[in-house]
């Protein structure tokens, strides 16, 4: 007669599995939020005025794709300029070049331009902020905390899922420990995952602790990229977001 708080199938391990972390369900606290939860990730990464500080922020990651050597870059000016671009070095080729500045939004696919749907605009230029997660309890965000505990790489994490003010929906997994984001699913309009991004390996740079691993489909194939290079208010020009 007492509430189920968790469930657990094969917990001895004896059977052979391929996602052994949704084996698991347990029921995260009445108390916990999703207020709650990004209050403690905020912290966990840097604190809100550390966070806030951060006028321009560039990484770098190099990975694998397919046999060939990878490098993806984004640049970040606040409060309205994000750049990305794919580059494949062995071939000196750029497969992807992604611009926003202001209202300008272009989308380059091996140097030709592609076109632009509103709805994907719109989607694009949420990139432009450094740290979205700040802005989760303004009008124009919708989050809504998942009532069970998932397992992200053996973790248990509380899941928000965030609608953002282009209308697009994550679900988002943080650490019920330290905080820290670890996972991200892009979901489609038929409530399922897109594209995927798992982050670990997180790094302390210029007071802000930033994932230095990062395995995503979001290219097609699964990929493991790694950090190279993080730069914190280095001074980015506007002339770099064209």
């Amino acid at each position: 007669t007492s509430k189920i708080t968790d469930v657990t199938i094969d917990p001895d391990h004896g059977l052979p599995d391929i996602n052994p972390d949704n084996n698991e369900q347990k029921v995260a606290p009445e108390n916990i939020s999703a207020n709650n939860v990004i209050q403690h990730y905020i912290p966990a990464i840097g604190g809100k005025d550390t966070l806030e500080s951060v006028k321009d922020l560039s990484v770098t990651y190099t990975g694998i794709i397919q046999g060939q050597n990878i490098q993806v870059v984004q640049n970040y000016k606040s409060p309205d300029k994000y750049y990305m671009e794919v580059r494949l070095p062995d071939v000196n080729m750029i497969a992807v070049k992604i611009v926003v500045n202001g209202d300008s939004v272009s989308v380059e696919q091996q140097g030709k331009k592609v076109p632009v749907s509103n709805e994907r605009k719109e989607a694009l230029q949420e990139n432009t902020k450094i740290f979205p997660e700040l802005f989760y309890n303004e009008s124009g965000y919708k989050t809504e905390i998942n009532p069970m505990i998932e397992k992200v790489n053996d973790k248990d994490t509380y899941v928000l899922t965030v609608t953002d003010s282009s209308g697009s929906v994550t679900k988002n997994y943080f650490d019920a420990v330290s905080g820290l984001k670890l996972r991200a699913d892009n979901i489609t309009t038929q409530g399922e995952a897109a594209t995927s991004v798992v982050w670990s390996d997180y790094r302390e740079v210029n007071g802000i602790k930033f994932p230095y691993s990062i395995e995503t489909n979001n290219f097609g194939p699964d990929i493991l990229l790694t950090a190279k290079s993080i730069s914190v208010n280095s001074g980015l020009a506007d002339d770099d977001f064209k």
